[in-house]
């Protein structure tokens, strides 16, 4: 059921209408999630990431390249304000139009450790 959760967001900003002519602006905070969304969106676009490589959102600092897709995004995933701290003041400035969707919410996770995609029960 999450996963069709996570579609339908997706989707949602996907399906042409007449509001929306143009493919969404996707971004993604850490590579397992943009694994999975970028799976979802398969055939219709691809997700913007912005942790790459082996840096860690531990101690991220976002980059001037960062910000300028974060002002594009249509819908950003990230974990939330356990992990992601550097994304907490970014986020609360984008413009309303954009969905904020936070995984550990949207999963429902309520444990101490913020690393949700290692959690096997979920």
């Amino acid at each position: 059921m999450r996963r069709h959760l996570l579609a339908a967001i997706i989707l949602s900003l996907t399906i042409p209408g007449a509001a929306r002519a143009a493919l969404p602006e996707v971004v993604v905070s850490i590579m397992p999630f943009h694994s999975i969304i970028a799976a979802v969106m398969d055939g219709i676009g691809t997700p913007s990431l912005i942790v790459k490589g082996a840096a860690s959102p531990h101690d991220y600092a976002l980059r001037p390249s960062d910000a300028a897709m974060l002002s594009r995004a249509d819908v950003v995933f990230w974990v939330g304000e356990d992990l992601e701290l550097f994304l907490v003041k970014p986020l609360a400035a984008l413009a309303e139009e954009a969905q904020v969707v936070s995984l550990s919410a949207l999963l429902s996770y309520d444990g101490q450790d913020p690393h949700i995609w290692l959690d096997p029960t979920l």
